[in-house]
């Protein structure tokens, strides 16, 4: 696997690439609006026609986003996940159903906590 500042410029090009299909018709169009109305009016309009390419451009931006968010996260994820496969802590149903029951309890009670504070302060 290549490192990360292989693929940076290729993600900045693809940026640079989209933003000019944008911005570049837009400011030709309007450039030479005063000369001739009808090529500026169709050139600045014609920005429209470039958002599929700018959804591609920016669609390759997020996949290498993902990717990048991907390889970060994946090592703190193993680091979890390594002790649960080593102790086999999937296999006992029952202590596990009553854990996870427990921690939905407790982050429904959070989340009631600050309403029923609120609410409490009304009547006081």
């Amino acid at each position: 696997m290549q490192p990360f500042c292989c693929y940076f410029p290729v993600i900045c090009t693809d940026v640079v690439l989209a933003v000019a299909l944008i911005l570049l018709p837009l400011k030709v169009g309007a450039g030479i609006t005063w000369l001739f109305p009808v090529a500026g009016l169709a050139i600045a309009t014609s920005f429209v026609l470039n958002i599929v390419d700018v959804v591609a451009c920016l669609a390759v931006v997020a996949f290498a986003a993902l990717m990048l968010f991907h390889r970060f996260t994946w090592p703190v994820l193993e680091r979890i996940l390594t002790p649960v496969r080593r102790y086999k802590l999937v296999g006992i149903r029952k202590p596990l159903l009553k854990l996870g029951l427990w921690m939905i309890g407790i982050s429904q009670a959070v989340g009631f906590l600050p309403a029923l504070v609120r609410f409490l302060g009304k009547l006081g």
